[in-house]
């Protein structure tokens, strides 16, 4: 199967664009591709807590590992991220886009 690199942009703060990048992952984890989610750093207010995207993006992306998608990286500086951090599920780690990204389709949401 294949590699499919999802990487979340400011789009995903529009709740219908996460929604469709939620689905897409889970489903693509779900029939066996192997799915790794780079969140950049214009993506980070979805952990607001005063988001408005239902449903909340820490609770969906924290649910995707029964999706067998365990791979999901914040490709930004810790600086960054203070504020959201307790919003931020735990399965989520650090790394630069450059040194996490592997071989196979780019999809931007």
């Amino acid at each position: 199967m294949a590699h499919i690199n999802v990487i979340l942009t400011d789009k995903v703060l529009h709740g219908v664009v996460f929604n469709d990048a939620f689905e897409f992952i889970a489903a693509a984890g779900n029939v066996a591709h192997t799915v790794a989610v780079f969140i950049m750093p214009q993506a980070l207010p979805m952990f607001a807590l005063t988001s408005s995207i239902k449903p909340l993006p820490s609770k969906a992306l924290q649910s995707l590992v029964f999706y067998d998608v365990e791979d999901m990286y914040i490709c930004s500086d810790i600086k960054d991220i203070q504020e959201y951090l307790p919003n931020i599920p735990k399965n989520i780690k650090f790394a630069a886009l450059e040194n996490a990204l592997k071989p196979g389709q780019k999809v931007y949401f």
